[in-house]
């Protein structure tokens, strides 16, 4: 188990300071670190990880309403083994601070930070490239819809422009059908005008046939007349 002095060499910090941080951060620590009036603090190596983190956010000006945010969400910070053997064995809190300042994480810790931060680096990277592949797929996929669609506008514009060259054609025929059927009209026209007349010419020549024959008659009348005589 470590004591205060323990935290005092491990991470660079006074005595009044590590007392704060063990009744700042009580809900995260064991009952040994916050025990009844009149009883030493002890802390687990559970106690240590909290205080490896608060040491390193505190070195970085967070404040206490963040840190207590981030070991809510469960973050911590692994003390290396040889660090766990020293308080195993009670080999530390016996020399002076490794550090002056009182609120500095020393090297230990930042080597876990750097760990800690590479493993995330190394996470972040690997959702980064999923990502990308993501990205990548939507890319050809919808690259395909694109080449697929302008492929289907192509092809309606094509069967738009037969359509239209059809409709002229049409338009053409039917306009030379309109005049074909003028011209037959004018025709027909023109030919019941000449039965017309032929009718007419039919019906004056049978009138003067039936004068002639009228005259006819006539004639011999007037000759049988004139032989009695």
């Amino acid at each position: 188990m470590a004591t205060v002095s323990t935290l005092v060499e491990l991470f660079g910090i006074s005595k009044h300071t590590a007392r704060t941080w063990a009744r700042e951060f009580a809900p995260y620590l064991s009952a040994g670190a916050a025990p009844p009036r009149g009883e030493r603090r002890r802390f687990s190596e559970d106690d240590l990880t909290v205080f490896a983190l608060v040491a390193y956010l505190r070195g970085q000006n967070a404040s206490y309403a963040d840190i207590h945010d981030a070991l809510a969400a469960g973050d911590r910070m692994n003390v290396p083994q040889p660090t766990r053997e020293l308080v195993v064995s009670g080999r530390t809190g016996t020399g002076t601070p490794l550090m002056p300042s009182p609120d500095f994480a020393p090297v230990e810790v930042f080597q876990l930070f750097a760990e800690k931060l590479t493993q995330q680096y190394q996470a972040q990277i690997r959702e980064l490239r999923d990502e990308i592949e993501r990205i990548g797929r939507e890319r050809d996929y919808f690259r395909d819809q694109y080449e697929a669609r302008y492929q289907e506008i192509k092809d309606a514009q094509a069967r738009v422009l037969q359509a239209e060259t059809t409709i002229a054609r049409q338009e053409t025929e039917l306009a030379n059908l309109s005049n074909l059927q003028q011209q037959l009209k004018e025709e027909r026209t023109a030919r019941m005008n000449v039965m017309n007349q032929l009718a007419a010419a039919q019906a004056k020549a049978e009138k003067m046939e039936a004068l002639l024959d009228s005259g006819q008659q006539q004639d011999k009348g007037g000759r049988s007349l004139f032989a009695r005589k």
